[in-house]
This record gives structure tokens, C-alpha cells and sequence, in this order.
């Protein structure tokens, strides 16, 4: 009401202006230059009219999914932690390393030895073991890599090689292959030809992409794909639904693409999400109304956060923040899943799902400045709650209890 009422006050005196140099221009006074006044007048009039409108139509742009506070601030707990000391932790994933039964968790270090928490004692406390090499790592995969159905471990290394170690089925691995130097920020490791093994899609900082096509003497043929540019995220998703998985890319300064899989170890840009330039830093797939079909929580650095209703429509989500990390979890066991939200200096928000509204239930503070890089969700400590692993950079990692 505010702005209205003096846009309002700011078209009067305008309005007044114009009268006041319009009798001046009937007296013949310096007539050629009161004609300019009133055109620059007018059209400083219009663009205020114009702004309002372009106001108003950005207001409404977008459908609000977010309420600040609501009853589901009392369904959560998460005030215990269990400090990992991984520091310059960039990325991790989950898996049952040692078939134990329990989940387990891989860190992976920016310059320093990648870390396999194991041998879960079903109550979040690891024995601890560190990988061959000192690396730069920024993603980190585990996948069954040579079909002998134990997790093996994927590096993704920036400025230099990225390696493949495999499970010795004792609790420890062995360095199998090298991969090209590279310089990696996010890598999938899935079966992307539908050939039986697996493969390795490395998206890089406005260098080559390249694909890693596995093949059965456990080698690799090396593709190239996309153009360059500075990629966050690569988020595997089988958009057109014809059972070839196609990827969704985040990248810092660009817009969103959802790359389609030719089914021939190439893929072509099927689809921009946005038109603007975007800081794409993390991305999860969430099924927030239960309609059937997926939809896509985007988080950006710097900018507000979107809920992409199937993959199509841009929705208004969550409050803007240096978000780096986004994870997707039914936390409080309702059948809809929630939303948790890590925010780089600043904290971890935790949204829950009421019926396809979110209510921001509960703020994590993580300590100061807190360098968040990554979140996972998973029962650590085996009591049936989800937990919530937080990498971060310069400070432990940790786990919070749910």
C-alpha cells in the first residue's frame, strides 16, 4: 500500500509539472526547450507506470509453496550430532560398503586423503579408513563397478586423474583404473547405453565433458559431450521415460538443461529450465504433491530457490540463500517427502511436506560460518529415523540424529 500510494503522490506532481509548463508554453516563452522538458516529463510518467506494472506482474509470477511457521515445528527433533573429522569435505555418498548390514559412508577430501567410514556398529560410530591417494576431490560414487556385488568407490578429481578403487571384500579397496586428468565438479555412475555395465558421466569447469562407456573386459571407451561450461550438478533422471536415463545439468552462470540420451553414448539439450542466467549449485527430484510425477527441486547460490512442478513449471520455493546442497527425505515417516536445504555460511533449513505445502520446521545451526558442500539422508545409527550427514569444508563433517 505503501509503494502505491506514493507512486500515486510521484504521477501528481508530475501531472502539476506538466500544467505548470504547458501555461508557460501558451505564454511563448522559450517555447522549443519547455517542449522538451514535457517530453522527458511524459516519459518519465509512462516508465513509472510501467514499473508498477512489471511490479506487479513479477509479484505474482510464481505460485508460493512456502509458509514460515506451522504445527509441524514439534514433529522433528534433530539435536544430537555425531562429528566425523573429515574436513575439506566436498561430497559423500551412502551404501552398505561391507555388507554388514549398516549403512556406511565415503567422504571426499579437497587436498587431502578420501575417508571410508565402516564397520558401522549400528549406533553411528565407524571404524576409519583412508584411500592411497592425496587428492582434489569434488565427487565421490559408490557403485558396484565390476558386477561382483560389492560396492566399489568412484573419484572424481579436479586438475588431475580420477581413479576406480575396488572392493577387496574385506574392508578394504585396491586402486583398479586411472581416468584421464580432469577437472571434475560432479560425476554419475550409472548404466547410461543399457548394456549391462556400468558407466561414468564426469561434468567438469569449462572443460571437456566425457562419458566413460564401460564394456565387459572392465576398460572404458572415452566420449566427449555437451559444450564447456562451469557445471555444479549432474542429476540423472529418465525424462522421457523410455527407460534410457537422461540427465538434468546445474551449472554456475547458465540456465538449467535437462540433456536427452540418444541412446548411442550422445545426448542433445531437450529442454532449458528458466530463461535467466542461474547458479545452479545442487538439484534433487522429489515427488511433492504424490500426483505420480516427478518434480525438481533446484537450489541456487545467491538467488531464490525453485520447486519445478514435473519438471516444467517454475514455482516460487524457500527463502533465497547460498544454497550448495539440497537433499530430499521423508523425515517425520508421513508419506510425503521433505525437503532439506543447506545453505553455504549459514545453516541447514529443514522443510517439511503438509500435503504439498511446505512448512519450514526447523533451522540447523552448524556452526560459524559453516562451509556446507553436501547433504545426505539415511538411518546411520540404525534406530529407524532418517539422520542427515552434512559434508562440510574447514570443520568436521557430522551427522544429525533424527
Amino acid at each position: 500500500m505503501k509503494k502505491n500510494t506514493k507512486t500515486k503522490e510521484k504521477k501528481q506532481k508530475i501531472l502539476v509539472e506538466l500544467k505548470r509548463q504547458s501555461n508557460k508554453i501558451v505564454s511563448g516563452t522559450k517555447t522549443w526547450v519547455l517542449v522538451a522538458i514535457i517530453a522527458i516529463l511524459i516519459l518519465i510518467l509512462l516508465s513509472q507506470k510501467i514499473y508498477v506494472e512489471n511490479a506487479v506482474a513479477e509479484k505474482n509470477e510464481y505460485k508460493k509453496t512456502v509458509v514460515e511457521k506451522g504445527p509441524a515445528l514439534a514433529e522433528i527433533k534433530y539435536e544430537e550430532q555425531i562429528f566425523l573429522d573429515a574436513a575439506h569435505t566436498y561430497d559423500i555418498d551412502i551404501g552398505d560398503i561391507d555388507k554388514d548390514g549398516f549403512i556406511d559412508i565415503v567422504a571426499a577430501n579437497y587436498n587431502g586423503k578420501n575417508i571410508v567410514y565402516f564397520n558401522n556398529k549400528g549406533d553411528g560410530t565407524f571404524t576409519k579408513q583412508f584411500l592411497d591417494m592425496v587428492d582434489y576431490t569434488k565427487s565421490i560414487k559408490i557403485a558396484d563397478m565390476n558386477d561382483d556385488d560389492y560396492p566399489d568407490i568412484v573419484v572424481g578429481n579436479y586438475n588431475e586423474p580420477s581413479y576406480i578403487y575396488l572392493n577387496k571384500k574385506d574392508r578394504t579397496f585396491y586402486l583398479s583404473k586411472q581416468l584421464d586428468k580432469a577437472y571434475v565438479e560432479d560425476l554419475i555412475v550409472a548404466d547410461i547405453n543399457n548394456d549391462g555395465y556400468m558407466d561414468i558421466l564426469i561434468g567438469t569447469n569449462f572443460k571437456e565433458n566425457v562419458l566413460y562407456l564401460g564394456n565387459k573386459d572392465g576398460n572404458y571407451d572415452r566420449k566427449i559431450w555437451g559444450d564447456k561450461m562451469h557445471i555444479k550438478k549432474l542429476l540423472p533422471y529418465d525424462y522421457n521415460k523410455d527407460s534410457y536415463l537422461d540427465f538434468i545439468v546445474g551449472a554456475d552462470a547458465e540456465t538449467t538443461k535437462i540433456f536427452l540420451n540418444n541412446k548411442d553414448g550422445s545426448f542433445g539439450v531437450v529442454k532449458e529450465l528458466g530463461s535467466g542466467v542461474e547458479h545452479n549449485y545442487d538439484m534433487a527430484l522429489i515427488d511433492y504433491d504424490k500426483d505420480g510425477v516427478m518434480d525438481l527441486v533446484q537450489g541456487n547460490n545467491e538467488q531464490q530457490n525453485y520447486l519445478w512442478d514435473r519438471v516444467e513449471t517454475q514455482m516460487a520455493f524457500f527463502e533465497t540463500g547460498n544454497t550448495y546442497a539440497v537433499a530430499v527425505a521423508d523425515l517425520n515417516n508421513d508419506g510425503w517427502d521433505d525437503v532439506i536445504i543447506g545453505n553455504y555460511e549459514e545453516s541447514i533449513d529443514i522443510y517439511i511436506n503438509s500435503g504439498g505445502k511446505f512448512v519450514l520446521s526447523k533451522r540447523l545451526e552448524v556452526g560459524t560460518r559453516p562451509f556446507i558442500h553436501d547433504i545426505v539422508v539415511a538411518d546411520i545409527n540404525n534406530d529407524g529415523k532418517k539422520d542427515i550427514v552434512v559434508a562440510k569444508d574447514k570443520q568436521d563433517s557430522e551427522v544429525w540424529l533424527g
